[in-house]
């Protein structure tokens, strides 16, 4: 089993037993996708993922496993605390909260989980599960 923690900008696939974790989330956003019938998943580490970026993920992971039927996925860090010295910080972090879950809940419907907030997110990929842990 390997354990793979991932830095900002970073995106990584593995498979069962391995977990894969995010590294910790303040402003930044994670993005998980878990395929049970592979027991393989992806994850990515973004600062302010936008468009372009939710559109690259998700055209990965339905490459990877032939579609997004079966997959799940979880969102999570984008913690709003206020940046006394960058305010305008605060509105792109929100702005991007925003665009992840229009994203996912469009693609994965009731199959896309959020959990915002100063964290870190954990697949574990041997049970298929996801794990934020604050």
């Amino acid at each position: 089993m390997e354990e793979y923690r991932l830095e900002i900008g970073e995106g990584r696939a593995a498979s069962a037993p391995d977990i894969m974790r995010s590294g910790g989330l303040g402003p930044c956003i994670a993005i998980a996708a878990y395929d049970p019938r592979t027991r393989s998943g992806y994850m990515v580490h973004e600062p302010a993922p936008g468009k372009q970026e939710l559109a690259a993920f998700v055209q990965v992971v339905e490459n990877a496993y032939g579609g997004l039927e079966r997959v799940r996925v979880f969102a999570a860090g984008g913690a709003l605390d206020p940046y006394p010295m960058l305010p305008e910080l605060t509105g792109m972090i929100d702005e991007s909260r925003k665009i992840v879950e229009d994203a996912l809940r469009k693609r994965f419907g009731r199959r896309a989980r959020f959990s915002w907030g100063e964290c870190e997110l954990f697949l574990d990929l041997k049970r298929g599960r996801f794990n934020v842990e604050h």
